[in-house]
């Protein structure tokens, strides 16, 4: 077996050479932060086995985050294996840098160059008379030059002297001119943002007009299969095939296309280079919040996965400011809710993109909000943004679709798969009564005996229909099952008001992550902190549909109670925080005991 390690900087190719070898989907991104811990994988290649280990970016051999400290530890751990330092081309002095620090520490290693598509020559040749070595360019996009890659591998030179000589270059776009400004950076993203949720679920997308035509034929499917299967099996068996599985998977269907836009424009964004302008423009505000420079991949990773995300967080600075930022990405949206708060705001709102605009915006506050306050109490320690750029460049398209693709055979595998079997559950529980025989009747089913007994919850939102509780519940094991339960209990807005159903939406989009989400806490944290989570963004969730409830119906009353209430508890806190930044002295010498403050 032939093992060994890649290495090079942050967003020099390294994960996308890693996953063409070796055949593996790892995230990619196309700014600092994506790889936070080390991978291993391997192939095969002529009847030999190759393990190869991706580690994150790296400037120096001298750490200062946590993924940096993983991947020097794991290089300082080398003993006999090669190590690939990959470098781009377009950030060369950087990787002469880090290839200097591997000499001093005479450690065995070899250059390849990527992304030399449109370079000149006279640069590659300037870097092979630096390292006195043949560097080998690879295109990880280019299946001849993986598989080249493969062939040479064990045969690379190894770098023994590095020359010093000077290199001029000037990767700076005029158009960064633009983007690097805060104001512009950040119209943009809103811009962008906004346009790729419109063209997704958009009234007039094609996204909706494509999910229009899924949901009309799995109509007509059911419609169908209930009349080839009457007669031909039990009425509970038959409920089961058409409301469960049929109407399940459709459910599932009808977000495939919406799903598969949005994260067109997402990767687009990511791959372009734009986000990790976006990061630039917002580590600072960040840190100022009292969160980490490198926080914010993190969060928009959250936006696919909470619980994956939770292990990007290893990259923040220092475990305290990991910890906020798992407190913020609590709740970040994944891919889970954002397809719940579509499905929602489409029963629900005849104006539904303008309903999915607020919620996000609702959670944006949220997130603002709960970081001041961390830092309100804790304090917080600023750290510096030093951060290499990537040059603008428009991603291979055959790329960007392929990401998409994969975005929605995730989402399919995860969330439809959960989605059919709590249909299924639901409905094998909405067709037997408790005495387990069957009922036509839904309120008479052994699901509403037991939802009705809980239902009392959400009377102060507005919701007196016990079917929305079951819905709820169902989102705290995976937020899918919203959709499941939905459509299961054909849920409508039929007998709620604007007040009820967008308090329900609030609740729905700000109350505790699914339970995967929460062990993915416990794993990077401990129990407490996962309870903590849990228990408090049900509360914030509760307490944010209360209140939008009263607002819409200008119960005004409430809000001072509320209003009142949060003015008490803050004062508290400042309270508790002055009482814990002073050092207290008890003297035991009498029996009576005096405090005095120091």
């Amino acid at each position: 077996m032939f093992e060994y390690y890649l290495t090079g900087n942050a967003n020099s190719g390294k994960t996308t050479l890693y996953n063409a070898l070796c055949k593996v989907d790892e995230k990619t991104g196309n700014w600092h932060g994506v790889t936070a811990v080390v991978k291993k994988s391997g192939y095969m290649f002529d009847n030999e086995r190759f393990l190869v280990s991706d580690l994150p970016g790296i400037y120096s051999l001298n750490p200062v985050s946590l993924e940096e400290k993983n991947s020097v530890d794991a290089i300082k751990s080398v003993k006999k294996q090669l190590i690939i330092v990959v470098i781009d081309i377009n950030s060369l002095q950087s990787g002469i840098k880090l290839c200097k620090d591997l000499l001093k520490e005479n450690l065995k290693f070899t250059v390849i160059l990527t992304k030399t598509q449109r370079k000149k020559m006279s640069l590659i040749n300037k870097c092979e008379r630096i390292f006195g070595i043949k560097c080998f360019c690879v295109n990880a996009y280019d299946r001849k030059s993986v598989k080249a890659f493969k062939e040479s591998v064990k045969n690379l030179p190894i770098v023994k002297e590095i020359k010093d000589e000077e290199i001029e270059q000037d990767n700076f776009n005029p158009v960064d001119k633009i983007f690097l400004n805060s104001f512009f950076n950040l119209l943009f993203f809103v811009i962008f943002s906004c346009g790729a949720l419109y063209c997704s679920i958009g009234k007039y997308s094609l996204g909706s007009f494509l999910s229009d035509k899924l949901n009309a034929q799995t109509e007509k499917f059911s419609v169908g299969a209930y009349e080839f299967l009457n007669g031909r099996v039990t009425k509970l068996v038959k409920k089961i095939i058409v409301k469960g599985v049929i109407e399940g998977v459709g459910s599932v269907l009808s977000f495939i296309p919406q799903i598969f836009i949005l994260n067109l424009f997402i990767s687009l964004y990511e791959e372009s280079g734009f986000a990790e302008r976006t990061s630039c423009c917002v580590g600072v505000s960040l840190s100022k919040l009292g969160l980490g420079v490198k926080c914010l991949f993190p969060l928009v990773s959250g936006l696919t996965c909470t619980g994956l995300s939770c292990e990007l967080c290893n990259s923040c600075e220092n475990e305290k400011i990991k910890k906020r930022t798992m407190d913020c990405l609590s709740f970040v949206p994944c891919s889970a809710k954002n397809a719940t708060l579509i499905y929602l705001c489409k029963i629900f709102f005849d104006k539904h993109f303008i309903a999915v605009i607020s919620l996000y915006v609702l959670q944006i506050f949220i997130i603002v909000f709960l970081a001041v306050t961390l830092k309100f109490i804790y304090g917080v320690q600023r750290q510096p943004l030093i951060k290499e750029l990537d040059c603008l460049r428009f991603p291979p398209v055959s790329f960007i679709f392929k990401k998409s693709f994969k975005a929605v055979g995730d989402f399919v595998k995860k969330v439809g798969i959960i989605i059919t079997l709590i249909s299924v559950s639901l409905t094998l529980f909405t067709a037997v009564n408790a005495n387990f025989s069957f009922c036509e009747n839904l309120s008479e089913s052994m699901l509403a005996f037991v939802a009705k007994k809980i239902s009392f919850v959400f009377y102060p939102l507005g919701i007196y229909d016990w079917r929305y509780s079951v819905g709820a519940i169902c989102g705290i094991f995976a937020k899918e099952g919203v959709i499941g339960a939905c459509s299961s209990l054909n849920l409508s807005r039929a007998g709620l008001s604007f007040a009820s159903r967008f308090s329900y939406c609030v609740f729905i989009s700000l109350y505790s992550p699914c339970f995967v989400a929460l062990a993915y806490f416990k794993k990077q944290s401990d129990f407490a902190f996962s309870l903590k989570i849990f228990i408090r963004n049900t509360l914030i969730g509760y307490i944010g549909g209360f209140l939008c409830y009263k607002t819409l119906n200008k119960n005004y009353l409430s809000l001072i109670i509320f209003l009142i209430a949060v003015i008490i508890f803050t004062a508290v806190l400042y309270g508790i925080k002055k009482r814990n930044g002073r050092k207290t002295r008890v003297n035991f010498g009498n029996s009576s005991s005096s405090r005095n403050r120091v």
